[in-house]
């Protein structure tokens, strides 16, 4: 009999910590999940591995666009210097999703 390797969703710490502008991440929509600081998305990779994107505001606002499924493509666009040193930097992401060539038409 073969194993197969369950792995869940978050609890074992697979998350995107983007800290370079340019960096993207890519893979479908498996669930939006509530988590310690608002609702955040998990996604699959193309290899297999589900990471956790972080609740940052920026994405927060965008994902409302989302649903679960989608293939998306998600770059850290720019990061804005905070005035205050106690807090991190403003993440502004670029998310893009695959559509139809039809659904592309209809816009």
């Amino acid at each position: 009999m073969a194993r197969e390797e369950i792995k869940g969703t978050g609890v074992d710490g697979n998350y995107w910590k983007p800290n370079q502008e340019g960096q993207e991440i890519e893979g479908k929509i498996i669930e939006f999940i509530s988590g310690d600081y608002g609702e955040q998305m998990t996604i699959k990779t193309p290899d297999g591995n589900m990471i956790d994107l972080p609740a940052h505001s920026d994405l927060q606002d965008k994902q409302r666009f989302l649903k679960e499924g989608d293939y998306i493509y998600v770059t850290l666009e720019k990061l804005i210097p905070n005035s205050n040193p106690k807090y991190n930097d403003k993440k502004v992401y670029k998310v893009e999703r695959e559509v139809e060539e039809q659904e592309k038409l209809d816009d």
